[in-house]
């Protein structure tokens, strides 16, 4: 029998046939939006609807993790059940954003394959799973993802250190969505060759910024936290430390007059590369140190001398700006310094990243001042960089170290020297109104290779949090409402109306 008679024919039109077809056409569209959604999550098809594109990873990312060569897999353990964070693990602090860097590592997951895995983990159902994690003193909670290389070497990280928050403000709710910079850095840092970041203690020093920790991770610095009063030169050339950080010293560092617990000794080795033995071709080190307006530090200043520079940071010496130059709000004590630079490819470097945006500039609290000048050309020391504020005085400062080999330079090292910390905190490295995330990411990442740094220096910036993160501010609960329509109102109303017409005609 052929379709077009089946159609006119009247058991079809006013019998139970026709209510079978319309269950099968419910049945058969319900069926392929169940496909079609285990298609698209299994394969992770999605498209990115936040206007700041949270959930996509950025060409940075894919280059920089494209370039690993890792014998072995990262895995990404999540300490809950899928479903639990796909359901926003309402029951758990931070459970709406844990759902948020679920769907991002998702995406790492699909793009790297052979590199990075999900696994899913219940911290309270199996904890013999991560004993090794506990054992090491670690503490996670529901909340913490962990980062495993499977070669002894792992991180666990809360939920809000994949968030950035506005520490000038009262309010507790995250600004922007740090993720890609987290899991990139974390994986960088896991699979690459480990370079060593020397953190000082003993002298009152600040402790770092969980901001400028994912600045330094993402450069591929691994830290570790030293007093050079006590630390040995075997230590040292174990170590091979290319960058030592003095953060915020309240008493001066010990000088060559203290003999072997000579600490401005110790640092020129580093920066030497004099204190390795064993190898004509040793490691060259860096240094950064940032001051504080207050604070006298003569024995500093004689280290920095031979680099040209001399940091001013008695009271009398402190930089403010005037309202009217100040960027933002009219905080009196905020400086925002403009760029300038020499003729090193580093100057070029940090220019460009700083003139992306226009009033793009660094910002940090009232500051002292930096005396700053070339030493000599047979030195091969230059001054590479220098922050001004408006009033010209040098507030920043690079000079950089070249060695030449058959007029080709084959190495670079640097010393960098801020009068004020508070460059380097939460406050003014996370906003995206100041240059600060970009002029001290170029500057890391001159400092980890012993090369010239390549002006394409990329940064990976994190994500605003705006009012309406899907397109025409469609809020999560709106989409899920739209999904149950779809997915559920619909087929039923189908039915019910087939239904309704069955009855009806029947009873004619």
């Amino acid at each position: 029998m052929k379709l077009n008679s089946i159609l006119k024919d009247k058991r079809f039109r006013y019998g139970s046939v026709s209510v079978v077809f319309t269950a099968v056409i419910v049945a058969l569209v319900v069926l392929l939006n169940a496909v079609a959604s285990l298609i698209a999550g299994g394969l992770h098809l999605y498209v990115d609807m936040t206007s700041s594109q949270l959930y996509s990873l950025s060409d940075t990312s894919r280059e920089l993790i494209g370039e690993l060569d890792f014998d072995g897999k990262v895995q990404m353990i999540f300490l809950q059940d899928k479903d639990k964070i796909e359901s926003n693990g309402s029951s758990y602090e931070g459970g709406e954003y844990l759902k948020e860097i679920h769907e991002l590592a998702l995406d790492y997951e699909s793009e790297f394959s052979d590199l990075i895995e999900i696994k899913y983990v219940n911290m309270y159902t199996n904890p013999g799973i991560l004993q090794k994690y506990i054992d090491q003193g670690l503490t996670m909670s529901p909340t913490s993802v962990i980062f495993d290389n499977g070669q002894g070497i792992f991180k666990v990280i809360g939920y809000k250190s994949f968030l950035a928050f506005d520490s000038s403000s009262s309010s507790t709710a995250p600004v922007g969505f740090y993720g890609e910079h987290k899991i990139t850095a974390t994986v960088l840092a896991l699979c690459s060759e480990k370079v060593t970041a020397y953190v000082t203690e003993g002298h009152g020093e600040a402790a770092l910024s969980e901001s400028f920790i994912n600045v330094l991770e993402s450069c591929g610095f691994v830290l570790k936290t030293v007093n050079l009063e006590t630390l040995t030169l075997d230590q040292i050339i174990e170590d091979e430390p290319r960058l030592v950080i003095v953060n915020n010293p309240q008493t001066d560092l010990k000088g060559i007059e203290a003999g072997s617990r000579s600490e401005i000794d110790k640092l020129n080795k580093i920066l030497d590369g004099s204190y390795d033995k064993t190898t004509n071709n040793p490691t060259f080190g860096n240094l950064m140190i940032f001051g504080e307006p207050g604070t006298e530090l003569p024995n500093v200043n004689s280290l920095l001398l031979r680099w040209g520079m001399q940091m001013n940071t008695a009271t009398s010496d402190m930089v403010n700006e005037t309202p009217d130059n100040v960027f933002g709000d009219a905080e009196t004590q905020k400086i925002l310094p403009l760029y300038e630079t020499a003729s090193s490819s580093i100057g070029s470097s940090l220019t460009s990243k700083l003139r992306t945006k226009s009033n793009f500039k660094a910002a940090m609290d009232g500051t002292g001042t930096i005396d700053v000048s070339d030493v000599s050309a047979s030195s091969n020391i230059y001054t590479s960089a220098v922050l001004k504020s408006s009033y010209g005085d040098a507030v920043l400062a690079i000079a950089q170290n070249q060695t030449v080999v058959e007029n080709v330079i084959s190495k670079v090292n640097y010393v960098m020297v801020c009068a004020d910390s508070s460059i380097i905190t939460d406050k003014y490295l996370l906003p995206t109104d100041y240059a600060n995330e970009a002029l001290m990411t170029n500057i890391c990442r001159a400092m980890v290779n012993e090369t010239e740094p390549s002006p394409e220096t990329a940064l990976i910036e994190y994500k605003d949090y705006i009012v309406e993160t899907n397109v025409q501010g469609v809020s999560s609960a709106g989409k899920q409402a739209f999904l149950i329509f779809m997915a559920v109102i619909v087929p039923v109303v189908i039915l019910a109306g087939g239904i309704v017409v069955y009855v009806r005609r029947r009873n004619k």
